[in-house]
């Protein structure tokens, strides 16, 4: 009867040890600082309130210039004095497309404002090459283009009104663009929801997840910060494989778990180099080119980056606020009243736009 009961225990034993489940917990310390290990609660739904406030900036420059002989010897005095000679011959028409990510930041009465890069959005008003001879640049004008359109579109957003450019720093790639719609369309249009934090407390490792449009599509990637504070505004890399059109993606940090994310920066560029090519002058006049035969037009030197995938620049959030420091009046005096709170630490858990 003894051996029936221990046959009976020992299969109950083996029954219950076969269907229970490991449970693994993990205790995710609340010490103040930026999170290195991987959130122990769902993040999607905090996500998804980020999400919603970032959208596509595309932008396209227009160019109209011409090329010159050297034996012309145009200098940039020429130009200034008046001496540049007029042009019979066809104009080069340029097109310089761009495109980045950009992050609704205020909404108030109709007034929207998104933060992102120069870059994206900003060009130079005039482009000029130089001749060489061998390695030494000569002060002969090759090529001068001179920019007479741009065109700036927020993908998603209403409304027939031009996008503005509210305030820019090049030097920093930060520039801020306003555009105005119905108070009744801009309800349906959400900032983002997370203060501004502090990039200067990033670590080695810290987890960070970026929010942008390589592509053109809308994607959420996590990334780890390397290098940080690397310089006077606490600017830091990211391991992200992003791709054209990252440029201004939102970059947050959690600070003891979810939903405390808070804004750390912007991802500024790619790390790349820059190769040379021969462009057919066709190309420029928007003229199909001759399949198979011998191009007898003049031939341009276009460059072209090739990306080092995997290593992403920042524009950290001290940047950041210091641009919107140094900015104030320009945007009070184009009617957009950034509250005080987006001026301090981000610490408070509270929204900093």
């Amino acid at each position: 009867m003894k051996k029936k009961y221990a046959m009976l225990i020992l299969l109950l034993s083996l029954a219950m040890g076969c269907t229970q489940k490991k449970v693994v917990k993990l205790n995710q310390v609340a010490d103040g600082k930026y999170d290195s290990e991987f959130p122990a609660a769902p993040v999607s739904k905090a996500i998804n309130r980020a999400v919603q406030s970032v959208f596509l900036v595309n932008s396209l420059h227009f160019y109209r210039g011409y090329d010159f002989d050297f034996d012309e010897k145009i200098t940039i005095d020429d130009v200034k004095s008046g001496r540049f000679p007029g042009r019979e011959d066809t104009p080069i028409i340029y097109e310089r497309p761009s495109a980045g990510s950009a992050t609704l930041i205020y909404n108030r009465n109709g007034k929207m404002a998104f933060l992102t890069c120069a870059h994206t959005v900003n060009a130079d008003d005039t482009l000029i090459t130089y001749y060489k001879i061998g390695e030494n640049k000569t002060e002969y004008i090759s090529t001068m283009l001179i920019l007479v359109k741009q065109q700036i579109n927020l993908v998603s957003v209403p409304g027939k009104e031009d996008v503005e450019i509210l305030a820019v720093d090049k030097k920093k790639d930060i520039a801020v663009i306003g555009k105005q719609v119905s108070p009744d369309k801009a309800k349906g249009y959400f900032v983002f929801p997370y203060p501004v934090g502090n990039a200067k407390e990033l670590d080695w490792g810290t987890l960070v997840y970026v929010i942008g449009y390589p592509y053109g599509k809308k994607m959420v990637s996590q990334a780890l910060v390397s290098s940080p504070n690397y310089d006077w505004d606490h600017s830091f890399l990211i391991d992200a494989t992003l791709y054209r059109g990252v440029s201004g993606a939102v970059v947050m940090a959690l600070r003891d778990g979810p939903p405390h994310f808070e804004l750390v920066g912007i991802a500024r560029a790619l790390s790349a180099e820059a190769l040379y090519y021969l462009t057919p002058e066709d190309s420029y006049k928007k003229k199909a080119l001759p399949v198979r035969r011998e191009y007898e037009g003049k031939l341009y030197v276009e460059p072209h980056l090739k990306v080092a995938y995997g290593l992403t620049f920042t524009v950290s959030s001290e940047a950041i606020r210091d641009f919107f420091e140094r900015n104030k009046d320009v945007f009070e005096d184009k009617g957009y009243f950034f509250d005080s709170e987006y001026f301090r630490s981000g610490n408070s858990h509270k929204p900093g736009f």
